[in-house]
């Protein structure tokens, strides 16, 4: 293991979070995740966010009224990809927290997928209306934690990561949650945080959990 991520790991360790740059970005507009960077996720024990070079505190809030960005206009909304097939905890705490230090709304993003094409109507329908009903309930006692926070719910048969990308356009953060491998497994980033490390445009907090 490269020395560099040795060191950023250990001083991830001592904090709160770890904040990495780059300076140079994917063929799509998002982070230049090199092997350091994903090394140095797969490893962390504390929350990673990683930011692009030329992010400004104006980038994280809305256009002024000149339609330039502006450092007194509100903040975008912040984006949480929920699987609600695990607990998440750490990530909506992350999330909601995020949206409360920024008097931001917080949209919700699940994706469920079905293998098998569903016979006309019936089933497909069921099964999205079971993912809502799902996310709504992992929610509710976020919603009850944060009352302020205004909680948009995006759900839909996708693709995670194509979903969390469309829905990260006019973001100012987005949270998603890498969960922790056996040491059998290896350290590794999951398919949908390798994705979105490369091609989401806003900050992308990454935040370990079991």
């Amino acid at each position: 293991m490269p020395s560099i991520v040795v060191a950023l790991v250990a001083a991830c360790a001592e904090g709160e979070l770890l904040v990495l740059g780059s300076r140079a970005f994917s063929g799509f507009g998002g982070f230049l995740a090199g092997s350091v960077a994903l090394a140095t996720v797969a490893r962390a024990t504390r929350p990673v966010v990683l930011v692009r070079a030329d992010e400004t505190p104006a980038s994280e809030r809305m256009p002024g009224s000149d339609g330039e960005p502006s450092a007194r206009a509100p903040y975008r909304e912040v984006v949480v990809g929920v699987d609600t097939a695990h607990m998440c905890d750490d990530v909506l705490a992350f999330a909601f927290e995020s949206a409360v230090l920024r008097s931001a709304p917080l949209r919700a993003v699940h994706a469920w997928t079905q293998s098998i094409s569903p016979g006309p109507g019936a089933k497909n329908t069921s099964a999205q209306e079971d993912a809502e009903r799902e996310l709504t309930r992992v929610l509710g006692p976020w919603r009850e934690k944060y009352p302020t926070v205004e909680v948009h719910e995006l759900v839909a048969n996708d693709h995670a990561a194509h979903l969390i990308q469309g829905a990260t356009t006019e973001a100012g953060l987005l949270v998603v949650g890498r969960r922790n491998r056996p040491a059998r497994i290896g350290a590794h980033t999951g398919r949908v945080d390798h994705a979105v490390m490369h091609h989401v445009r806003c900050p992308v907090a990454i935040i370990p959990h079991e």
